[in-house]
């Protein structure tokens, strides 16, 4: 056999795909640093207040739960129990917002053949989980530092959570974008159902405690799944739940619907 011929063949058939993937981690980059540069290159304060919002609503609910004598959770401590269901959240609802939004401010760069919607969806969810992974660690690291007995057991289930929650803001919001602005009761209601899994998605009490028949039809939300995963990295004793299969099968499936109207999105702006 003539391996050379084989190497020669092999390099000839990778040189396309290389060249493109180069071409598309160097826009993603771009757009990337253009993201952070219009967040936070402007506002002195967007670090902090990026930082803050779930910050504060994780020591409201840990107040909270201390004056209701509640200190842990199934063997948890309550400030770990609520950082690891109230950041993944607002990391979902807030990517999920600057994909919906991706558009605005960018659409002239879809002239460019080579940028897609989805660079302005994945440089966004780039930047959202940057403040979010690191909102984590340092909330933790404070929890280590002042005297808690904090572990962590699975790094996998913590980093594997957080994509998936970030996938899942992704494919909704790709799906979202198209009818954002068009429809008012559509653009009413979103902003409401997103209030509504806050409450309902298990990040600051556990849904276990309702009566089992409105737990039935809570436990179809992904979200819920996917925090009780995050959770499991914390606490491998936490608790039992069998819905990521179900919720990675709706991560691809959101994926994949808006993957195609993004692509049908594109047509309908550069045709206008």
């Amino acid at each position: 056999m003539d391996y050379s011929l084989e190497k020669n063949k092999l390099s000839q058939w990778w040189k396309p795909w290389r060249k493109s993937l180069s071409i598309q981690r160097q826009t993603l980059a771009a757009l990337f640093f253009r993201e952070t540069r219009t967040r936070f290159g402007e506002q002195s304060l967007g670090i902090l207040w990026a930082f803050g919002e779930a910050l504060t609503h994780l020591l409201f609910f840990w107040g909270l739960w201390t004056v209701l004598g509640r200190h842990a959770y199934n063997g948890m401590i309550i400030p770990v129990f609520l950082a690891s269901g109230l950041l993944p959240f607002f990391f979902f609802k807030n990517c999920f917002t600057k994909v919906a939004n991706s558009i605005t401010g960018n659409q002239a760069l879809l002239v460019f053949s080579q940028i897609q919607i989805l660079d302005f969806a994945l440089a966004r969810f780039l930047v959202e989980l940057t403040i979010y992974a690191s909102a984590m660690t340092i909330f933790i690291l404070m929890l280590f530092f002042v005297g808690f007995d904090i572990k962590v057991y699975s790094y996998f289930n913590i980093v594997s959570g957080f994509l998936l929650m970030g996938f899942l803001a992704i494919g909704l919001g790709l799906i979202y974008l198209p009818f954002q602005g068009k429809y008012k009761i559509i653009d009413t209601f979103v902003p409401m159902f997103l209030t509504f899994l806050y409450f309902l998605s298990g990040a600051i009490f556990p849904l276990e405690n309702l009566p089992s028949t409105v737990y039935e039809y809570l436990s179809y939300n992904p979200i819920y799944h996917i925090i009780n995963f995050i959770r499991l990295g914390f606490d491998i004793d936490f608790q039992n739940h069998e819905g990521m299969a179900y919720s990675i099968r709706l991560v691809l499936f959101s994926m994949m619907i808006g993957l195609i109207l993004q692509k049908k999105l594109k047509r309908m702006i550069l045709n206008d």
